[in-house]
């Protein structure tokens, strides 16, 4: 971005934004512009920055790098330089100027999707042994803890734990009374793979297709995201803790 000609560009270095950043970013300058990659984990990025931005005294705006496409038709996710470098820096600019403040227009495109109360939204997804499947092909019962994450997150794999390690949530589970549906909603295939062996045999763990993330279909302002749904598929708790879906689950 630097050779391009944008001087006043810094980047995260490979991680999420962070509150220490904000805080170093604060002593330069009072408006920001998000843009990162243009797949799933750049968009669950964006939502975690937009979280962390909320009550902050910047200007926030999203640039949102359109989706670009190979000969043979296939989309593939790009960066600012990959966008530069296509396309030019004048190209890039014009997406600079007209990026509109989108950080409400986030929020409440979002707020009432798969709200309490209503009916989760259904996806498609590929099962570990490479079955294709659905939100609402998942077992029966009368509770479903369905979780987003990515297979790189160590928070995830905290939550994992904790809900592996919750005696009567692992009893209520092995009698039938709770499924668990674990979605992973980052690109690599051969990575969901190779995690998804490690998990209970009893659990439905998937790899979305539906793009869950670029499709809006669900909430997710970072991973893990969690939701508890009854036996209908109709959304109980969104973006629960795990204490709190224990909690129900020891409730009812």
């Amino acid at each position: 971005l630097h050779q391009a000609g944008f001087d006043n560009a810094v980047a995260s270095m490979g991680t999420a934004l962070t509150t220490e950043q904000i805080r170093l970013l604060s002593r330069f300058t009072k408006e920001l512009v998000l843009c990162y990659d243009n797949d799933n984990a750049g968009k669950v990025a964006t939502e975690r920055a937009l979280q962390l931005l909320n009550n902050s005294e910047f200007t926030v705006r999203v640039l949102q790098l359109p989706k670009r496409r190979t000969e043979d038709g296939e989309l593939v996710k790009q960066d600012a330089d990959d966008f530069i470098k296509l396309h030019g820096p004048d190209a890039f600019e014009r997406l600079l100027t007209g990026s509109e403040k989108e950080r409400y227009k986030y929020k409440l495109k979002l707020k009432s999707r798969n709200a309490p109360g209503t009916q989760a939204t259904d996806f498609n997804c590929t099962l570990r042994d490479g079955t294709p499947s659905s939100l609402y092909d998942s077992p029966y019962a009368p509770y479903t803890l369905l979780a987003f994450y990515a297979p790189d997150c160590d928070t995830c794999h905290d939550m994992i734990a904790r809900v592996r390690g919750d005696k009567r949530l692992t009893q209520y589970v092995d009698g039938g009374q709770v499924s668990v549906v674990l979605v992973s909603v980052v690109e690599g295939f051969d990575q969901f793979k190779a995690d998804a062996r490690s998990y209970p045999s009893r659990w439905t763990v998937g790899y979305d297709t539906s793009g869950v993330v670029d499709n809006d279909l669900y909430a997710i302002d970072h991973t893990p995201t969690l939701y508890l749904l009854d036996a209908h598929k109709k959304v109980l708790l969104r973006d629960a803790t795990v204490d709190q879906l224990i909690d129900y689950a020891r409730s009812h």
